[in-house]
This record gives C-alpha cells, structure tokens and sequence, in this order.
C-alpha cells in the first residue's frame, strides 16, 4: 500500500499465489511433474481516470475476482540447480470470478476475465502451460529471481489469446540485515486487457537468515 497526498491509500501490489508440486525423475536433468497451483488477490482493485478534473475509480477486481486454479501435468527439465523449465501439455485451468453480476463491466460487460456475466466459473479443460524458473547469484550480493508462465487454450489457440506474465525481482544485499530490491510484473491476457500490462517497485527491507544445522561443504 502506497499512500499519495491527495489521493489516499492505494494498494501497489496485491497478490495470492499457492503451489504445490510433484515430480519423479527420469534422469539427472528430467523429470515427470504434476502441480495445482491458485492465483488471486486479497482486496478490490479499481481503475482511476480523470474526467474534467475529477478522478474516480472503478472496480475491476475482488477477492476471487478474478481466480485461477491450475492443474499442470509434464515435465521438467533442470539442467542446473538454478535453473528449471516446465513443459505441460495438459493444464486444465478453471477461472473464479465471484459476483460475477455486472459489476465488473469497466473490464468487459459482457465477459470479465473470460467468464460470462451471470456465471461465476469458466473452465478450460484442453491447454497448455509452460514455466521457467530462475534464481541465482549473478554478482557478489546480488541476486536475479524470475519466473515466466506461458498459458494456451488449445480450443481458442490464436497469437493475441495466448497469456504471458513475468515476474522479475532483483536483490542486492548492503549489509547483514538490510537488503534493496528492484521489481516488476510483465502480463499480457488478452481476457483482462488488450494491452500489455506492467507494474514494478523498488524497496529497501531487512532481513535475517538463521538455521539450525550445518550447511554441506
């Protein structure tokens, strides 16, 4: 949440992610993967325009408003600890927009989020997913940490219909306790918006790593 003179309160990033993972491995660089995942956010987001002077916002979403589970079955290949690539060519996903009664028409009156106004649930049994992970120290104190999902309905397959999102943070510690870190979010999904949608923030945090055993040399 961000606080803005003359504006109020706003929140800057509101996310919900979950994910579970199951794998059995093939080799030392693939392996057989399943895993359910769930996307949401926690509180209603608006839309602010400016008409005449006057700003106002409108909801454009809620609290399972939109949300999206995701069931992933593939494989993985990981050919470095840092490094992992899922491929998964059956990756039903069922879409949540709760109170789905209109009141999300600045989105689309007539299907938010891919979900037809009355309805409250879309599912699309026939995609295909793909994730990459990243996470390494790419310098003394500085960390790189991305994850990019590619998600296809088979049934609707065309270039603009296809769902991109990365998450990129980089992380550079100052000292002990204090790290600055420098975010954003690329997403593209043709339901929610035509246009490509970005986000980012920088933060100074701190932080205190501890554990209870001996790490292997």
């Amino acid at each position: 949440m961000v606080n803005n003179e003359g504006q109020g309160y706003r929140k800057t990033l509101d996310r919900i992610y979950v994910e579970s993972k199951y794998g059995h491995d093939l080799n030392a660089k693939w392996s057989l993967t399943s895993s359910l995942n769930f996307l949401s956010q926690f509180s209603k987001g608006y839309k602010y325009e400016t008409v005449n002077g006057i700003e106002t916002g409108t909801l454009i979403s809620d609290f399972l408003a939109p949300a999206f589970i995701t069931s992933a079955w593939g494989f993985e290949y990981h050919p470095v600890d840092y490094f992992k690539l899922r491929f998964s060519p059956f990756s039903p996903r069922v879409t949540i927009v709760a109170d789905n009664n209109g009141r999300f028409d600045t989105v689309d009156p007539v299907k938010p989020y891919g979900v037809a106004v009355g309805n409250q649930t879309r599912f699309e049994w026939l995609a295909f997913q793909m994730q990459a992970d990243f996470n390494k120290d790419i310098a003394k104190n500085l960390n790189l940490n991305f994850r990019y999902v590619m998600f296809a309905n088979y049934e609707t397959l065309e270039l603009k219909t296809i769902d991109h999102r990365l998450d990129l943070l980089l992380t550079a510690k100052v000292n002990k306790f204090m790290n600055v870190s420098l975010g954003g979010i690329v997403l593209y999904d043709f339901d929610q918006d035509s246009g490509i949608q970005l986000s980012q923030a920088f933060s100074l945090g701190f932080a205190y790593t501890f554990q209870n055993y001996e790490a292997k040399k």
